[in-house]
């Protein structure tokens, strides 16, 4: 099963807590038997999310670049390019019902590659009626879960 996972699911791995989130959520994950998937933009947004704190010296710089070689080297976890034309196509589609245009690639990339989009966002969780319908066109069984329902789906 293949999960598309949001930013703030590899920011445990760049050293950045995050509250009700496990530290190695991408491992579980994986030893869980998901395929993750993470778009390129993702990792940009992480680094640049745990860059902001690291500013402020509340992260050392060193723990964000080893998480993120750690996800980079990690044979697991497969890496959608940005530029991919169908992922930047559906997203510039997508981008006329959703502000952000970051999460616009990160639902075309769930929308296109994945099973399940795993995210914290609650415009992602409930996407408007014309998004829905335009991602079941494409992919009617992808779900969009956080990590609390995905756990109870798991058990």
């Amino acid at each position: 099963m293949r999960i598309c996972v949001d930013t703030t699911y590899i920011l445990p791995f760049m050293g950045v807590e995050i509250e009700r989130l496990p530290p190695d959520i991408l491992t579980r994950l994986i030893d869980g038997g998901y395929e993750v998937l993470i778009n390129e933009i993702t990792l940009f947004e992480g680094y640049a999310k745990a860059s902001k704190l690291s500013a402020r010296g509340l992260l050392k710089p060193e723990r964000i670049h080893r998480g993120l070689i750690g996800i980079l080297h990690n044979p697991s976890l497969k890496r959608i390019d940005l530029s991919h034309p169908e992922t930047l196509r559906f997203a510039a589609i997508l981008r006329r019902y959703i502000d952000g245009f970051i999460d616009c690639i990160l639902l075309s990339t769930a929308t296109l590659w994945a099973d399940i989009l795993l995210t914290e966002d609650r415009i992602l969780l409930k996407p408007p009626p014309e998004v829905e319908g335009r991602i079941r066109a494409i992919n009617p069984t992808l779900r969009i879960r956080n990590y609390q329902s995905l756990q109870k789906e798991s058990i």
